[in-house]
C-alpha cells in the first residue's frame, strides 16, 4: 500500500521543522532533536 502526503500535511510538516530549527543554537543541536522525535517512528508500510 502506497502512502501519501497532501500539501497540507507536507505544509504542516515543514512550519514544524522551522520551529525545530528556529530553537537550535547549531546543526547538530537541530539533528538531535529530530532524532528524538524520529526514534520509534517506523517508516515501514
Amino acid at each position: 500500500m502506497m502512502n501519501s502526503i497532501t500539501d497540507m500535511q507536507l505544509g504542516t510538516v515543514l512550519e514544524m521543522l522551522y520551529m525545530i530549527l528556529e530553537g537550535c543554537k547549531d546543526l547538530d543541536e537541530a539533528k538531535k532533536k529530530i532524532r528524538n522525535l524520529t526514534d520509534g517512528m517506523s517508516t515501514e508500510t
